[in-house]
């Protein structure tokens, strides 16, 4: 079966790379959207993209008009309803709705066109329209000049709407792990941790040493204790400070995976340049010869004038994304 996964702008070579550790045929990949064939519909619950769609057709746009491309593949569509079905067995499918997005964004189309396709899904899937629907149908045309009619598959994830203000997303948290190459004899820290949304998803999806969470609001570290209390995931929280780690001995953590802050740590200062100076100075103390730091960064400019003066890392990668609407850079760094 062909599925459709969307993730976040930037990603594209380290999706490509998981979906090939995990022996998934790759039809198409662009930047924010990769076909992909597999017989593993538990693909749906995979934590690196946004969402997971079952490919129920597609075609070469005709034309840029939205309302006339999906005319032609509506007449071109021959619906399996069968592996539809069989798709969303663990999806409560009552009730439908078929929507359109048209280069990322929700787009008005003339509703009178989907009336047959609209009639196929009701009679064969006993299912009804409803504006607030169990299932969402939904056609995309791409600025690669493209149109697809797509079966929705993840339902209530996370997105920036029902998260914390500030919390990140679990898809970008487990990219940037997976940026980091966590390994199984990792020793694991996140020196900014906040609501511990990285860390949450380093113990969750990979295999570790030990991972350290640690930040200097107490109340959130306080939030996160109370959450892993008796754990037994070797997943150690502590309230410190992310630019006085002595708590760690010289040389002792494999990767380092963090978003520290990005503007103002102190409000009676502007220069976040000596505030990355000194976290990357403590930084390489404790990380080992060949560690690895994975950081997301939105002060581009601090940051790296801070990089070019302790010159200490090499910057193996470096992947421009959005995050909450705002640029961003996630570095990987090389002591």
């Amino acid at each position: 079966m062909r599925y459709v996964g969307t993730f976040g702008s930037g990603w594209t070579t380290i999706i490509d790379k998981i979906l090939q550790e995990n022996n998934i045929t790759i039809i198409n990949i662009w930047d924010g959207f990769v076909i992909f064939e597999t017989e593993k519909i538990e693909i749906k619950k995979y934590p690196f993209f946004n969402n997971v769609c079952l490919l129920l057709g597609s075609m070469k746009a005709k034309s840029n008009n939205i309302d006339s491309n999906i005319c032609s593949l509506i007449e071109k569509i021959n619906l399996d309803f069968q592996t539809i079905n069989k798709c969303l067995k663990d999806i409560r499918h009552r009730t439908f709705k078929i929507k359109a997005i048209n280069e990322s964004q929700p787009t008005k189309i003339n509703y009178t066109n989907l009336i047959p396709i609209e009639n196929k899904i009701k009679k064969n899937m006993q299912m009804r329209v409803e504006k607030n629907s169990d299932v969402d149908f939904i056609f995309i045309q791409r600025s690669e000049g493209y149109i697809y009619f797509l079966l929705k598959l993840t339902y209530n994830r996370k997105t920036e709407k029902n998260l914390k203000q500030g919390t990140l997303r679990p898809e970008v948290c487990y990219l940037l792990a997976k940026l980091a190459n966590v390994k199984e004899n990792d020793i694991v820290l996140d020196p900014f941790c906040g609501s511990g949304a990285i860390s949450k998803e380093i113990v969750k999806n990979f295999k570790y040493n030990m991972c350290f969470a640690s930040d200097i609001e107490e109340s959130k570290v306080s939030i996160l204790k109370k959450e892993y209390k008796n754990n037994n995931k070797k997943f150690f929280i502590k309230v410190a400070d992310g630019l006085n780690l002595d708590r760690y001995e010289n040389n002792f953590i494999d990767a380092i995976i963090t978003d520290p802050p990005w503007n103002v740590y102190n409000k009676s200062s502007d220069n976040f340049e000596k505030f990355y100076i000194d976290m990357l100075t403590e930084f390489s103390r404790i990380l080992k010869d060949n560690g690895r730091i994975v950081i997301l960064m939105g002060n581009i400019t601090d940051f790296e004038n801070a990089l070019n003066t302790i010159k200490v890392f090499k910057i193996k990668n470096k992947i421009s994304i959005l995050v909450n609407g705002k640029k961003a850079n996630a570095y990987l760094l090389v002591k």
